[in-house]
């Protein structure tokens, strides 16, 4: 299991903001502070799927994983990132996560345009299942 703050729609500019990230590290303390004695805890997060892979937001990135470190040196820090080797801001993380769907993108386009051709019949060696990588 792993705990994270709010994430999904962060930008640059929000890690850039100062008024942004002062509710952000508030976000991370809180989460902390509510879920730092859970023992399923193995991993704090934040910025899920946010803009890692431009380097202007890795100030951003380094500042939550000090802070979660500070508070609890125990357990990894990362995020979930869609960015796979164009993450730029990696060297914050002591576990690297990668959101991949893969199928998602194939699925939603048969779901929008091939409706009647079953999943098996065009990707008979993919479940369509979330994997994580």
């Amino acid at each position: 299991m792993w705990s994270e703050t709010l994430g999904p729609g962060v930008s640059v500019d929000n890690t850039k903001d100062e008024e942004w990230m002062g509710f952000q590290k508030q976000q991370l303390h809180e989460m902390l502070d509510n879920a730092l004695n859970h023992a399923s805890i193995m991993t704090w997060g934040w910025f899920n799927e946010g803009p890692s892979n431009n380097e202007h937001a890795c100030p951003a990135y380094q500042t939550c994983a000090d802070i979660a470190n500070a508070r609890d040196g125990t357990r990894f820090t990362t995020w979930a990132s869609d960015k796979d080797l164009s993450d730029k801001c990696l060297a914050a993380a002591s576990l690297i996560s990668f959101n991949n769907y893969p199928g998602w993108h194939v699925c939603l386009f048969v779901c929008l345009f091939v409706c009647a051709v079953p999943w098996r019949a065009i990707r008979p060696s993919v479940r369509p299942s979330v994997r994580y990588r």
